[in-house]
């Protein structure tokens, strides 16, 4: 009887100590092991083991959360500060999207003729890269930077595109971002801003590249020009996994891109109370 009952302690510890848990560290430094539920702004819900309640606990009484797959999520006292003035996260962002780049550009000029629109051989996706800091309870600045390029074969020769002559026009957007976030949900971030700045054009020409004509087989360099004021609306929405890592989509009217995707990177940095 006593060996039954010392089997059956066992296998209650076991079952209810061996389960794979999410782990609520509080500010005290106690800990519960929980099934998290959800992550909001203020309130994070989470459920006893073997249990279908939810239960509610202000983020403010928690230092950190170690989920059952190893990763950790740290509590941002930045979303809950009350003062106007802070230095919040910074947020970097890298990623590819898609542009207006055939029809935005600039007059280019080659053998003493302005093109009129090229024959596109190939086109880069627009590479971006760009950070925002949140300085406001809902606002953030930084800057980004775009890159494109696309190939063309420019000349028109008895009515035809001639092939002989390649074009490769290269594009680089710097710019300086203002957001406004809907919201201070450190998890969901919807976003829309503006998106000023300028783009530097560089053309190149290769000749003979068919070997119908004598000339040089090299890149020329024949243009380097600026286009000015650069404007883009954009509306975007971020999605972290943990803290630091997260996922983005921009939707943009203008100049760099028409649409984005990418990866997003979240740091920490001192809060400075006004």
């Amino acid at each position: 009887m006593k060996k039954a009952l010392l089997y059956f302690s066992l296998f209650v510890f076991h079952f209810s100590f061996g389960q794979t848990l999410d782990t609520l560290v509080y500010n005290d430094g106690a800990r519960a092991g929980v099934i998290i539920d959800s992550i909001g702004i203020d309130m994070i819900f989470y459920r006893a083991p073997n249990t279908t309640n939810r239960v509610p606990v202000k983020t403010s009484q928690l230092n950190y959360i170690l989920y059952k797959e190893g990763g950790r999520y740290t509590i941002d006292r930045t979303y809950h500060d009350t003062t106007l003035f802070r230095l919040g996260p910074i947020i970097i962002n890298a990623g590819v999207g898609m542009s207006l780049i055939e029809i935005e550009l600039p007059g280019v000029t080659v053998n003493g003729n302005t093109n009129g629109v090229p024959e596109l051989k190939s086109e880069t996706p627009v590479y971006n890269f760009s950070f925002d800091w949140l300085v406001l309870k809902r606002v953030s600045f930084g800057g980004g930077i775009a890159y494109q390029s696309i190939t063309d074969y420019p000349i028109i020769f008895n009515g035809y595109y001639a092939n002989w002559e390649l074009e490769k026009i290269t594009r680089c957007e710097i710019s300086g971002l203002l957001l406004f976030h809907f919201s201070k949900n450190p998890i969901n971030d919807a976003y829309a801003g503006i998106r000023i700045g300028g783009s530097i054009w560089n053309e190149q020409v290769l000749y003979d590249t068919q070997g119908s004509i004598p000339g040089p087989t090299a890149w020329r360099t024949i243009n380097s020009y600026a286009q000015n004021a650069n404007i883009q609306l954009l509306i975007g929405y971020r999605c972290f996994l943990n803290y630091n890592f997260g996922l983005h989509a921009d939707i943009g009217i203008g100049s760099p891109y028409i649409f984005e995707i990418g990866l997003s990177f979240r740091f920490k940095t001192r809060k400075v109370k006004a």
